[in-house]
């Protein structure tokens, strides 16, 4: 649940907000050379969204329709010791409804990531060892 509020001359303005949303994700990784990979990824998404708007002359609750699309694009370096790379996202989001009300929301971002693999701690690895002999792996 997302709750915004605000107070006014009139009082407190609150909105009330529970997402619940349906995605299929499809991702791809190319390995272009030793330890070097790409990987794109593709993600829909539809759901509803309820709203409860609160203020001190109003009372009122809204069921919107959401859909988005989330696209990415990651490349790196991996080996067993360190791992390195970046990744781009666009995530576009539109939520509209029945009173006419459409809201596009549009977001693009990059991460840099670096990482050193620490050796796993030794009841972990036990742990893992364990399920991978049981499971035959």
């Amino acid at each position: 649940m997302n709750t915004v509020s605000d107070k006014t001359d009139l009082g407190t303005i609150s909105q009330k907000n529970i997402n619940i949303s349906l995605a299929g994700s499809y991702y791809y990784t190319w390995c272009l050379a030793e330890n070097w990979f790409v990987s794109p990824n593709i993600s829909p998404e539809l759901g509803l969204r309820f709203t409860d708007n609160e203020s001190p002359t109003e009372n009122n609750s809204v069921t919107s329709l959401t859909k988005a699309l989330n696209v990415g694009l990651q490349f790196g370096f991996t080996n067993p010791v360190i791992s390195a790379g970046a990744k781009f996202s666009f995530n576009s989001n539109n939520i509209s409804n029945s009173s006419s009300t459409n809201l596009t929301n549009d977001k693009n971002f990059t991460s840099l990531y670096f990482a050193y693999r620490l050796d796993p701690p030794q009841f972990l690895e036990k742990t893992v060892d364990g399920i991978e002999n049981t499971l035959g792996m």
